[in-house]
């Protein structure tokens, strides 16, 4: 079944999601300088930057004009902006946050699993059928909160690990050690 949908923000996450979903559904990208010519869709993907408290007033203004039945938020998002967006517009919203290296993150979208946190089985269920019928791989938890604090928690993770490597290279260039050979321990 092909819906129709609206993918705002086609920077690095929103284009290629918009590239696996024109797959199946007809899609239409919005972004600052561009409007979809239409007032409903099934599914609106958000995929524009979380910076601050005017976040959820965006996807709010974004769901009253588009009308979607579905929302899913694939923004790095503070845990409770799904809820407050959801409660807001009195629409359903699901957070479903990319995982992935930006540079392949069309690959990779399709490449691992997509976790979807609903605040309702009836729109997690649709999402994942939604998701799955272009081919990504689905798992349902049992809130927005989950897979918010899981995406922060991993980027953060991420981030950890990566001050720690510069840390060990900065020990090993004090100490005239070879990098790769300490981290191939």
């Amino acid at each position: 079944m092909s819906e129709t949908v609206i993918v705002v923000g086609l920077g690095e996450v929103g284009k290629p999601l918009f590239e696996i979903m024109k797959t199946r559904h007809h899609v239409f990208g919005v972004d600052i300088d561009l409007a979809a010519p239409l007032n409903r869709c099934d599914v609106m993907h958000v995929c524009f930057p979380f910076r601050d408290r005017r976040f959820v007033p965006q996807v709010v203004e974004y769901i009253g004009h588009y009308q979607p039945a579905l929302v899913i938020v694939n923004s790095t998002v503070a845990p409770g902006v799904t809820r407050r967006s959801a409660e807001e517009s009195s629409a359903s919203v699901v957070n479903s946050p990319v995982r992935g290296k930006h540079a392949r993150m069309r690959e990779e979208m399709l490449h691992y699993t997509k976790f979807i946190g609903a605040l309702d089985s009836e729109s997690g269920a649709r999402a994942v059928e939604h998701f799955e019928s272009v081919g990504i791989r689905t798992k349902l938890l049992n809130s927005p909160e989950a897979t918010e604090i899981a995406k922060v928690t991993e980027t953060t993770y991420f981030g950890v690990m990566i001050a720690w490597a510069q840390e060990v290279e900065r020990y090993c260039n004090a100490l005239g050690a070879d990098y790769d050979e300490v981290v191939s321990f």
